[in-house]
């Protein structure tokens, strides 16, 4: 587990665990993480890392920090990416009484600031598997019905490709109570979702249009909606390799 970028970890740690991803079942990247409370505002605090070989033989890493208020609201991300002599790094914060997020890309020759016009509910997605469901928890889902959400995606890697942008995704609860499911040999309860791009024409900054998105089937925990497993059409799979609940009873 790398150190988190902003220093010490806000609050006691809460839950850690670590995730497998596997393409036809090898596994070809790992992902560990902890997650943190403050007790004096509530706010969650991840630290992440994900692991994985590349073709060449070198090891991918990028450590993530995400912090995010009582509602589930991102406050601070930290992305940074590290293969061979390759570095980058995306950071972001978020200005609530402007309803803006500044925007850093840094690479060893090019840096870029922007300020993105962001909604009051919104969430950054990552690559890393444990935050990638925390925006469900940030407003009232109805369970009968497709929610929307807006998540700010970054295009760029070890090169500046262009602003990050606004993606609305759906989640689709498919049943309306929690199931038993085998994870790693252990029995957990999870409930069931179907995560897709919904197509939009109506909002400001949305890259592109999606007809008939693939579907990514999720099993997410009571656990500050971290998922147990992720699934795509395409034969990858994310599981949960283990997770321990470190609050009191």
């Amino acid at each position: 587990m790398t150190n988190s970028l902003f220093g010490k970890p806000r609050g006691v740690k809460i839950y850690r665990g670590a995730y497998e991803y596997l393409k036809n079942d090898n596994i070809y990247a790992e992902e560990n993480f902890d997650v943190y409370r403050d007790p004096n505002d509530m706010g969650i605090h991840f630290v992440g890392q994900q692991m994985a070989r590349v073709s060449t033989g070198e090891i991918l890493r990028i450590n993530m920090d995400y912090v995010m208020n009582k509602d589930f609201i991102p406050m601070f991300v930290s992305v940074e990416k590290i293969l061979g002599k390759d570095h980058v790094k995306e950071l972001y914060a978020f200005d609530k009484k402007r309803n803006c997020c500044l925007y850093e890309y840094e690479s060893k020759t090019f840096k870029k600031q922007e300020e993105l016009i962001v909604t009051p509910k919104f969430h950054i997605s990552t690559p890393l598997t444990c935050t990638s469901c925390t925006f469900i928890k940030s407003k009232k889902e109805d369970p009968t019905a497709k929610n929307i959400y807006l998540t700010l995606k970054s295009f760029n890697n070890w090169n500046y490709i262009d602003t990050p942008a606004m993606q609305v995704l759906t989640m689709q609860r498919m049943s309306l109570t929690s199931e038993n499911i085998t994870i790693s040999g252990n029995t957990v309860q999870a409930t069931k979702y179907n995560l897709f791009e919904e197509e939009q024409e109506d909002l400001t900054n949305l890259k592109k249009k999606v007809i008939n998105p693939p579907v990514i089937k999720i099993s997410l925990s009571k656990y500050s909606a971290i998922p147990y497993q992720l699934q795509t059409s395409d034969g990858i799979k994310i599981q949960m390799k283990y997770f321990n609940d470190l609050e009191p009873d």
